[in-house]
């Protein structure tokens, strides 16, 4: 596996968002002008439970450009491919509702270290297109934490398990071998000692090639050598290697930055196409408080994530964009 070159950069709040640009064996990061005719591709990497299912949807159905997806009716899938000057198709948006999860490529909810590491999203284009693209922007959506936390437990005691995602490390174990017809109870959840749902955002964000796969035990906490070294590598892809990322608790400002940063326009408020699934889930205090402890690293992320969105907000409103 080929490992990439990534630009260093100083920890600065202020430093703009850079895009993904293939190059021989190395990329660099780089903003340039989105172009929706192919030859740029736009990529969403999607943590579970963030509103990213319902940021895809709105990608595909609600974006005001000249090649929009072609959605029919009944179909989860819609069509997002667009013939070049040369006659070729060419795919502008890699996501759940455009390409698909593409198993043979980068599988269910593939993360930082599969998406980019590995090399999956461009090892899809040469098989589906024979051909790397010219530049990938990465996107993603955020969430507060806890209310992450117990949306994902929801899902799970709902009979969730997705078990087809493609962990880089093969050693990694949601250890939930939870009976599927057995309702899970939430101690029961917050008492597995390895549950992937603890600090998803900081894990899937960052590079896991620079922590080692045998050292993701120790990686809970952000006073662990190896939780800094995670928690460092999801800031800085974060702030460095993603083009745009939103926020749950921030919708109509994610869209409006959305909107500034690649110059389009949505038919529709994300706000209210956001609907969110309601939880009757009773959490004592006391599972509140296990919950922060065991998603230390995620709570930094979003703090961390919530300065630097405000830095961008306010860097737009300078520039008279927004």
């Amino acid at each position: 596996m080929s490992r990439l070159a990534l630009k260093s950069s100083k920890s600065d709040l202020n430093q703009q968002p850079f895009v993904l640009t293939p190059c021989s064996q190395k990329r660099r990061w780089r903003q340039r002008n989105f172009k929706f005719s192919g030859e740029d591709t736009l990529i969403f990497l999607h943590i579970q439970k963030t509103a990213g299912t319902s940021f895809e949807r709105f990608l595909v159905r609600k974006l005001n450009i000249s090649n929009p997806c072609i959605c029919e009716e009944g179909q989860k899938r819609c069509d997002c491919e667009i013939i070049d000057n040369f006659g070729k198709k060419r795919i502008w948006l890699f996501s759940r509702y455009s390409t698909g999860w593409v198993d043979w490529a980068c599988g269910l909810h593939a993360d930082f270290t599969k998406l980019v590491v590995a090399n999956c999203v461009d090892y899809y284009f040469k098989i589906k297109e024979g051909q790397s693209k010219n530049r990938f922007y990465l996107t993603t959506f955020i969430r507060e934490p806890i209310d992450r936390f117990i949306s994902e437990f929801s899902h799970v005691k709902r009979g969730a398990r997705w078990k087809r995602v493609q962990h880089f490390c093969n050693n990694m174990s949601e250890c939930l071998e939870f009976d599927l017809v057995k309702e899970v109870e939430l101690d029961e959840f917050l008492n597995c000692p390895h549950n992937l749902a603890f600090n998803r955002q900081t894990r899937m964000l960052a590079d896991l090639t620079l922590i080692g796969c045998d050292n993701l035990v120790f990686s809970d906490t952000p006073t662990s050598h190896f939780g800094r070294l995670m928690l460092e590598s999801a800031k800085k892809n974060l702030q460095n290697n993603f083009a745009f990322f939103g926020i749950k608790e921030r919708m109509n400002e994610s869209q409006i930055l959305f909107e500034n940063i690649f110059n389009v326009k949505f038919s529709d408020s994300l706000s209210n196409w956001n609907l969110s699934k309601s939880s009757d889930i009773f959490v004592s205090a006391d599972q509140i408080a296990q919950i922060k402890q065991k998603n230390q690293l995620d709570l930094e992320l979003y703090s961390f994530a919530n300065r630097l969105f405000d830095k961008r907000i306010e860097e737009f409103k300078i520039k008279g964009r927004l």
